[in-house]
């Protein structure tokens, strides 16, 4: 074996480790129906409707020419490399393993974007349509999407042993759901007519191209997914075949018969993108007379459950990629366990569940005090999160530590020290003090001199003087570190970083110095005050 080739297809010792917690457990009946859970979405079938029946002529074309070969490409693959992680293993075996982890990251990062924002946002407004209306911004609507994101992480965190359930029956819904709603439309059609076809309409466009084969494309996606269980299966190399062949011919049919269905019961121009689909439904049950608003939000409680069920069995998979990625080093090793006893990333999952839930609250006023142990948990991944990227994104960890601030006001991890520093180091004073503000009997060296630099650069010397004066007499070592051209580093202490020591006052030299220096006149000025 090659060194290149070597160094593509080995995995690190903790990965192995980790995949020792993985059970078999996953049959031809699970991956079927695991894989339409995945692929199927009835959350976009308004969408691709609402552009008339253009969408259902590229929806038939793109089953030929992307469905068909997409699915037979990924039969092969996922029956012949077997390992778990697949979509992450499959690349790093062509390209490497940092090519690999740059496709997972773009695999994975969408789905809490998707569950967090629109899957949640379509939740909401289905319940509130069929059920119980809901104000949008209410603290209803908040606890509305906390509800329905942290449902489907339960239903992704278990076993499975169990969970595999769980994708089965939402597959066995959403399929249900389609087949009775197209018996419904053929006795609709029977007593009240249907919308006529025009055929017309039918022929693609370059417009069309571009407005409906993306959004059917995104829909078709998901047969990798098993594969991310690959090492969970019992018999990967027969079952992913017969999986992916029964699992389309189901996507096919859940996709196109709704689409087509929906035309034929509402006109084009009273087709919405969010409920195309349920006002299809609504109209389609008249027909049951008194029974059928009834039978309408039950309908959208059931629609409600497919959403969460697409969700959660894109993290089923999405989640595992992810774990593996991290365990061989390609992400970060603390997303890289997989819980001893169920089988599950379980750090990936919250993490992702966690950026889930602020997605979708963002614009609220949320708090999660560090107080509540409950909270803990998240604010840890967060702020582990925020400290690693760090290292490398200043601009990514700067929002996520500022969000980190809004969240815990407290800032037990102490990152308010770091957020004042990349303030000062990108020229925004104003925003550095406002930070120093936030925090007036805070001793951090960031904060006290953090304020003096900030006062100086906006040309308010007394203020910074008097700053400076209190800066000192509780830092006295800062400054003597921080003017010498040169300063020999002191020995570090056993006991860590000694609060008003020598080595905290070189952390700081050593973090800020060049900002102070680029600064015309502040050495001097700080020499000067020093005598």
């Amino acid at each position: 074996m090659s060194p290149s080739t070597s160094t593509k297809t080995t995995e690190t010792a903790f990965a192995a480790q980790q995949k020792q917690h993985l059970v078999k457990t996953l049959g031809r009946f699970d991956m079927i129906f695991f894989t339409v859970a995945v692929v199927v979405g009835l959350d976009l079938i308004g969408q691709a409707a609402s552009n008339g029946y253009e969408a259902f002529t590229w929806a038939f074309v793109l089953v030929i020419v992307f469905l068909l070969p997409y699915g037979l490409v990924m039969a092969e693959v996922g029956s012949a490399f077997t390992a778990e992680g697949g979509p992450y293993e499959w690349v790093k075996l062509t390209m490497g393993r940092f090519t690999a982890s740059m496709n997972t990251v773009f695999y994975w990062v969408t789905n809490p974007l998707w569950v967090g924002g629109s899957l949640a946002f379509i939740g909401t407004e289905a319940w509130s349509t069929g059920v119980s209306n809901i104000d949008s911004g209410s603290a209803a609507d908040d606890l509305f999407k906390f509800l329905f994101i942290w449902l489907t992480i339960m239903s992704a965190i278990v076993s499975f042993r169990v969970g595999k359930w769980i994708p089965t029956l939402g597959a066995l819904l959403k399929v249900g759901l389609v087949a009775f709603f197209a018996i419904t439309v053929v006795i609709y059609g029977f007593q009240n007519g249907v919308e006529g076809i025009d055929t017309g309409s039918l022929k693609p466009t370059s417009a069309g191209l571009l407005a409906i084969v993306p959004l059917i494309l995104f829909s078709f996606v998901g047969f990798e997914g098993q594969n991310g269980a690959a090492e969970e299966m019992k018999d990967p190399q027969k079952d992913v075949p017969h999986s992916i062949l029964r699992s389309g011919a189901l996507a096919t049919f859940c996709y196109l018969t709704p689409i087509f269905l929906v035309l034929l019961v509402l006109p084009q121009e009273a087709i919405t993108g969010l409920g195309g689909f349920l006002d299809a439904v609504k109209e389609s049950y008249s027909i049951y007379g008194g029974a059928g608003d009834f039978m309408y939000g039950v309908t959208c409680v059931l629609f409600v459950l497919t959403l969460m069920n697409s969700g959660s069995a894109w993290m089923m998979c999405g989640d595992r990629v992810l774990a593996v990625t991290a365990a061989d080093g390609g992400f970060f090793p603390y997303f890289g366990a997989f819980h001893k006893k169920l089988g599950t990333p379980l750090r990936a999952k919250i993490y992702k569940r966690t950026r889930q839930l602020l997605d979708a609250v963002k614009a609220s006023d949320l708090v999660l005090p560090w107080l509540c142990n409950e909270n803990r948990p998240a604010l840890r991944l967060l702020a582990n999160e925020a400290l690693e990227l760090h290292d490398y994104d200043e601009p990514e960890a700067m929002s996520r530590m500022q969000q980190l601030l809004r969240l815990n006001p407290n800032d037990n991890h102490g990152l308010r020290d770091l957020v004042v520093n990349l303030h000062l180091k990108r020229g925004e004073d104003r925003d550095a003090l406002g930070v120093i503000a936030a925090y007036p009997h805070d001793n951090m060296s960031a904060l006290c001199f953090g304020k003096v630099l900030a006062l100086f650069r906006l040309g308010d010397i007394d203020n910074a003087t008097v700053a400076l004066k209190a800066a000192n007499k509780l830092k006295p070592q800062i400054v003597k570190f921080l003017v010498p051209e040169r300063k020999a580093q002191p020995k570090p202490s056993a006991y860590g970083i000694q609060i008003g020591g020598d080595d905290e006052a070189w952390q700081y030299r050593d973090q800020m110095r060049e900002v102070w220096q680029s600064v015309p006149g502040v050495m001097e000025w700080l020499k000067r005050m020093a005598r």
